[in-house]
């Protein structure tokens, strides 16, 4: 990611949370107001979240312009549909994390309206495949994997207390002023589903930091968790670790 910041520190276009929470100059909510957009009208065709920024292509030799446009919300059937506006895609790497990033904003903003996850839409304006990657995208198309993982749902109603929570832990475990085992979790005021995200914080700091990832704290992933871990970092786990993977794949 360093590649794509002008400076090595400071992403203009990729990172998206300030686009989000902090828009421009009147530094904008723009979260807050499309819940309340939809909350005084559940027909609205106005919920839109901007991400695109039009000073993007005023920054010179900027290589990190937003390739996401907008993310729009309709309440249909008293469910949460979202459509995603690309200008482009990465149909590699970045549509992987585009989806799973959107569909997460997605349930999260369902449950804050107390409604259904509905439908999800991708729309791209120009899907590409970068050369460097044909061996990899080969790979993946000629793996034979049917498995299928059930992911977890999200909690219903406001979820922010257990997401500053849980950054609140990312941000220690990041600096290494904090380590957390199975029992540490456990022990912490969050759900079973947000435990779940934190357990993989913590794993992800041993990877970071060279250590040996904790095998009570993999056994007790949920599979989809598993297999992800096994399948990004397959030199990092352990031999009982892929001997468990197995019995699920």
């Amino acid at each position: 990611m360093p590649d794509y910041s002008m400076d090595g520190q400071i992403l203009t276009g990729t990172a998206y949370g300030k686009k989000l929470f902090h828009f421009g100059e009147q530094n904008l909510n723009q979260w807050q107001n499309v819940k309340q957009e939809l909350l005084n009208d559940a027909d609205s065709k106005r919920a839109v979240i901007q991400i695109f920024d039009a000073h993007e292509l005023t920054i010179n030799q900027n290589l990190d312009v937003s390739c996401t446009l907008g993310l729009q919300f309709l309440i249909r059937n008293n469910q949460l549909n979202m459509v995603a506006y690309m200008r482009a895609n990465d149909a590699f790497r970045g549509i992987v994390s585009d989806i799973f990033s959107f569909t997460f904003i997605q349930e999260f903003m369902a449950r804050e309206l107390n409604l259904k996850v509905g439908k999800y839409y991708h729309s791209v304006g120009t899907m590409h495949i970068y050369e460097p990657d044909n061996q990899w995208v080969t790979h993946v198309l000629n793996e034979s994997n049917d498995q299928t993982f059930i992911s977890p749902k999200m909690p219903q109603g406001n979820n922010w207390a257990m997401v500053h929570e849980l950054m609140h832990y990312e941000e220690k475990l990041r600096k290494k002023e904090l380590t957390m085992n199975w029992v540490d979790i456990q022990h912490t005021e969050l759900s079973s589903y947000w435990q779940q995200i934190l357990a993989l914080f913590s794993i992800y700091q041993m990877i970071y930091y060279h250590e040996e990832v904790d095998q009570v704290l993999f056994d007790h992933l949920l599979p989809v968790y598993q297999h992800l871990l096994l399948n990004r970092w397959p030199t990092k786990m352990s031999r009982g670790m892929v001997s468990n993977d197995r019995k699920f794949i």
